[in-house]
């Protein structure tokens, strides 16, 4: 059974972009905020000719000076999975970008290779159905050998790792093998020792850490403990002794501040993975996150924020760096309860399908219960890069009274009178009930007109699973969790 679940996704989110000239239509708590100029930060997750989807945010790039690890580049060279950081004129549904940046979190050789991993330079990087490539990689990770040299877009999540987005060949592929050596890496200063060397993390929290051997450089002005940095090397890391990953002797150091940098109101909005900390002080993507009981939870609950979870966080900047959240999203992800089938687990990874659908289970996810067959599970994941599967982040043993319900709960990619897609499922809602986002009831009307296609998260409910045939869904209950 084939379900089309993330290019169903990011086309319909785009349409409804569109259609709404990248943000016409009123938030369902009826505000409506004047575009102005912003910061946010995150991966492209949608791309089409002249604008990008970042965050939620349809972004046009007619105008916007485009760069890549401080050069410029043409805008055709931005592409899906990519992170970047983009300033521009947008509000929470589009908008224009003046300037973007993208900043590779690695790139070099690739040393060591997995079932669903990579080691560059002593940097695990996990790699997963949700990864994107060139096209010219349609065997995704099956195309890359040990001494391919590649350069990782990603995040840094809690284990120390680095969870890539996208991989591409870098241009030193192609170059002489003199060059294949070279070696960059972003990352974070601590402990200094003047003129002669410093440690490097991925993030200010992560116990493993690099030594970046210095002797004869010029540091730049802002460079301090805590700063991020990118290290540039024209030799791969010397082997390391845990927790040391490796010794780096740098060629050059530059300071990556322009990607701290908040807007002209002082705000800035970022996307990443929960590395440490609890709902009132988090990390992520190097930055504290405060929080207080002003700070508004979207699609989650502030006692569900624990590392590992991804997140999105908006709001002030004070002068030490810390962003004060006025709002914190969950990224909706992927959400089912039913029963596992087909289960290959070799107890470190493996894959399965629920309700049809294929579920890559990656090493690196959490596995509160070991996967196996007829097991009645919560899977919380992401839509694999392919648009056919899910790849689970999260595996719980699903509670509840009546062990025989489904529920599925994502992105509604369309929505017409008594039906809804959801994650590829035609579910049909004749006789169900209707909550809202607190759980009250409401009409069938005004549950349909509070829906926005590509944007609204629903959870759907079946009495049982002969409610469920092939991508027939016919729900009990529907109800609106939140807007992405």
């Amino acid at each position: 059974m084939l379900r089309n679940i993330r290019t169903v996704v990011s086309f319909a989110a785009a349409l409804a972009l569109a259609a709404c000239g990248g943000g016409a239509r009123t938030p369902s708590n009826g505000a409506s905020a004047a575009p102005k100029v912003r910061v946010t930060r995150g991966a492209i997750s949608a791309r089409s000719a002249g604008s990008v989807t970042v965050n939620g945010i349809q972004l046009s790039t007619a105008s916007s000076a485009v760069r890549a690890d401080g050069k410029s580049i043409d805008q055709a060279s931005l592409d899906m999975g990519m992170v970047v950081t983009v300033r521009g004129t947008f509000d929470d549904r589009g908008g224009e970008a003046s300037e973007i940046e993208m900043e590779h979190a690695v790139e070099g050789r690739i040393d060591d290779k997995g079932v669903d991993f990579v080691v560059v330079g002593g940097q695990r990087v996990h790699v997963d159905d949700s990864t994107e490539f060139h096209q010219s990689r349609s065997a995704g990770l099956a195309s890359y050998s040990v001494g391919d040299v590649i350069a990782v877009s990603g995040v840094a999540d809690d284990r120390g790792g680095l969870r890539s987005s996208r991989i591409d060949d870098s241009p030193r592929q192609v170059a002489p093998a003199a060059s294949h050596d070279d070696f960059d890496l972003q990352g974070f200063v601590s402990n200094i020792v003047a003129g002669t060397s410093f440690e490097l993390r991925i993030t200010p929290d992560a116990s493993e850490r690099w030594i970046v051997t210095i002797a004869g450089l010029t540091m730049p002005a802002g460079f301090k403990d805590g700063a991020r940095v990118e290290v540039h090397s024209l030799s791969a890391p010397a082997a390391g002794t845990a927790p040391v990953l490796g010794i780096i002797t740098a060629s050059a150091v530059d300071l990556e501040d322009r990607l701290d940098d908040a807007d002209d109101q002082g705000e800035l909005e970022i996307e990443g993975i929960v590395t440490s900390g609890a709902a009132a002080s988090f990390v992520i993507d190097g930055k504290t996150v405060l929080t207080d009981a002003s700070t508004k939870w979207l699609l989650g609950l502030s006692t569900d924020l624990v590392p590992g979870v991804k997140v999105e966080a908006e709001g002030q900047v004070d002068g030490s760096g810390a962003l004060h959240a006025t709002k914190v999203s969950f990224r909706a992800g992927v959400r089912i309860t039913a029963a596992l089938q087909n289960v290959s687990w070799d107890g470190t990874s493996g894959t399965a399908t629920i309700l049809g659908v294929p579920v890559q289970l990656p090493s690196f996810a959490r596995y509160d219960v070991a996967p196996a067959e007829g097991l009645r599970v919560e899977l919380r994941g992401n839509p694999s890069a392919s648009g056919t599967g899910v790849v689970a982040l999260r595996l719980m043993a699903a509670t509840g009274g009546n062990t025989d319900r489904v529920f599925i709960r994502a992105v509604v990619t369309s929505e017409s009178s008594a039906r809804l897609t959801i994650l590829g499922f035609d579910v049909t809602t004749a006789g169900a009930q209707f909550k809202n986002v607190d759980e009250s009831l409401m009409s069938a009307d005004a549950f349909f007109a509070a829906v926005d296609a590509g944007r609204t998260v629903v959870k759907a409910r079946a009495a049982s699973l002969s409610n469920v045939a092939g991508t027939s869904f016919a729900a009990d209950e529907v109800e609106i969790d939140g807007d992405e």
